[in-house]
């Protein structure tokens, strides 16, 4: 015997509420947001215009489509059509937020604030459940992949190095207005690279170009041609170079380096991005991306803290990331990480800055335990030492000592 089917539409049905199961995530989620103290969520409201949606609301669709890896705006418009349980967290069946509502609510500054808010609310839910404790926290971090081109890289070092060559030919060019005589009205110590000097060349190019311009109206025709129509036409060539060819990759370069900071590399497409090796490489070649750093600190596998970093590498994450924790909130003894984060200026923060107990081994720990390494005596590690006299003897018995 089978169910019966009807899908004709004619059934008369009365649902008072929808059923969700007790241990739904959405129940966790819903109840946390609600923690949330409502002055701190609602802020001061328009007068005109259609009514706003809840942000309690928002947020909880947003917490709830992101536990599903459901992020962009349009999928999770149609999970607020379709999704049982997006709907009981909207409250109503009819309601569904169009995907431009939802981009306008993740990408408004407010947001942000009460995303903030929100962390520190749960590590305080955290704390009143007693669930953290003072033993530790572990900290890592992954790599996430920037949406920008991957062909969009600029280098450092090749910035520096075509900089340097179009400095040489500022130079080369000042020599040449001077030996125009042409009127600079610039210091003599000013540097001919800078970007003020080449806006100085480019006006005193302009003034003596239209002198030339009023003369050359007013004298006749010279056989053999006009020393004056010779010398407008050579600065003309002049200012062109400077004003559409140097000034504007001066005024780039500045610019890059504003953008680099102390970084390396940027994308054209996300100044912010950094270019690095991510962790998945479909191709095994190692090509450089552009990404973030994401540094997270949990304990009993709660996210506390997040950092996202334009650092490669671990080492140089790890003392801002510390920098940034609240400790007097939420006090621990040790510090967790792994061999990545280990490296002296580390170990000395967190032992002299923080007052905690690093426990994380050093690049070489894991490979210094090995057979293979401890019975290597071409290993430095491995050779004799004498303390006395500080000096090595090497497996071939040969004597090295320090000499400063």
């Amino acid at each position: 015997m089978y169910r019966h089917y009807n899908n004709n539409q004619t059934s008369l049905t009365l649902p008072l509420e929808i059923s969700i199961s007790e241990t739904h995530i959405v129940r966790a989620i819903s109840a946390f947001v609600d923690t949330i103290p409502y002055k701190l969520v609602y802020g001061e409201e328009s007068a005109f215009g259609r009514p706003q949606y809840s942000p309690l609301m928002m947020l909880k669709m947003m917490l709830f489509a992101y536990s599903r890896k459901v992020f962009s705006g349009r999928k999770i418009q149609q999970m607020a059509e379709e999704n049982i349980p997006m709907k009981w967290l909207i409250g109503d069946p009819d309601v569904v937020p169009s995907y431009r509502t939802i981009n306008r609510f993740r990408t408004d500054p407010q947001t942000t604030k009460l995303i903030a808010l929100m962390y520190l609310q749960f590590r305080q839910s955290l704390i009143d459940n007693n669930l953290l404790s003072d033993e530790a926290i572990f900290i890592d971090g992954t790599k996430i992949l920037a949406d920008a081109n991957k062909y969009s890289f600029v280098w450092r070092r090749s910035t520096e190095k075509f900089e340097s060559k179009l400095d040489q030919k500022t130079r080369n060019l000042f020599k040449d207005l001077i030996q125009n005589k042409v009127n600079l009205a610039v210091e003599s110590e000013m540097d001919p690279t800078d970007l003020q000097t080449l806006e100085a060349e480019v006006d005193a190019l302009d003034t003596e170009i239209d002198e030339l311009d009023q003369q050359i109206k007013t004298e006749k025709v010279i056989p053999g041609g006009s020393p004056r129509k010779q010398r407008r036409r050579k600065l003309k060539h002049l200012r062109h170079l400077v004003r559409d060819e140097y000034l504007p990759r001066k005024q780039k370069y500045r610019q890059y380096h504003e953008w680099f900071g102390d970084r390396n590399s940027f994308s054209k497409t996300d100044h912010d991005a950094t270019f690095m090796r991510m962790k998945e490489d479909p191709m095994q070649n190692g090509q450089l991306k552009p990404g973030y750093n994401l540094q997270i600190a949990t304990q009993s596998q709660f996210v506390l803290y997040y950092q996202v970093n334009q650092r490669p590498t671990d080492q140089r994450t790890l003392i801002p990331f510390l920098k940034a924790m609240n400790f007097a909130q939420t006090p621990v003894n040790y510090i967790v990480a792994d061999a990545g984060y280990g490296s002296e200026p580390n170990y000395q923060f967190v032992k002299e800055k923080s007052g905690k107990i690093p426990l994380i081994p050093y690049t070489m720990y894991l490979k210094e335990q090995s057979k293979k390494y401890r019975s290597d005596l071409s290993k430095v590690m491995n050779w004799e030492y004498h303390a006395e006299e500080d000096y090595y003897v090497d497996n071939h018995h040969i004597r090295f000592s320090y000499h400063a």
